[in-house]
């Protein structure tokens, strides 16, 4: 099945979308940071070259009662890794949801140019691109964390509308669906423009 390109699914930001082909150009760009979100031992195994290993489940600093970290804990994480606040960051995992938390925790603390890499590491690897097992270093560098202010958690809400991550992507090449699929989707759940949504 061939693969839409970004740019021709209908998105209406496409821009926080990474195509392989892009990503691939941007290997020695020194204001790319990629970010593979996968557990340690995957990233080890191997990982797209001068990806830093930042796991979606375990690498995100969180407070005591699961909240979001202070600021400064996550400028920490972010700066060790060579993670400046110039930097376009993309993030990759299989994929799975866990780009979707690493790429939502830089949003959160006021990191703006942001990309999920457009089927993940399944569709980069499947096209035979570049792979490496030697963990990327860069110097450390200062990370300004300046979190957004999100809607307070509700907890459970009982008549919440289930939507899985993975009924976002094509089952086959585990890219993005294009734009006028996803609107259907979430339109058959009543999730629709006018509503005011909150996701947990």
């Amino acid at each position: 099945m061939p693969i839409i390109p970004v740019d021709q699914r209908g998105y209406t930001n496409p821009q926080y979308i990474a195509e392989a082909d892009w990503l691939e150009e941007q290997l020695n760009n020194s204001n790319v940071r990629i970010v593979d979100a996968r557990p340690p031992q995957q990233y080890a195994a191997g990982h797209i070259p001068g990806a830093v290993n930042l796991s979606g489940f375990g690498g995100i600093p969180r407070a005591a009662n699961g909240d979001m970290a202070d600021p400064e804990d996550f400028a920490r994480v972010a700066g060790s890794l060579g993670i400046g606040n110039d930097a376009t960051i993309v993030v990759y995992d299989a994929p799975s949801q866990m780009m979707g938390m690493v790429a939502w925790a830089f949003l959160y603390y006021g990191h703006q140019d942001v990309r999920l890499l457009d089927g993940g590491y399944h569709k980069w690897t499947q096209e035979r691109r570049p792979v490496s097992t030697q963990a990327a270093s860069y110097p450390q560098t200062i990370f300004s964390a300046k979190p957004v202010e999100p809607p307070p958690r509700l907890g459970r809400i009982p008549a919440a509308i289930h939507l899985e991550w993975v009924e976002l992507l094509d089952p086959a090449t585990k890219t993005l669906k294009p734009a006028a699929e996803l609107r259907a989707l979430l339109e058959s759940k009543g999730i629709t423009p006018d509503c005011e949504i909150s996701t947990y």
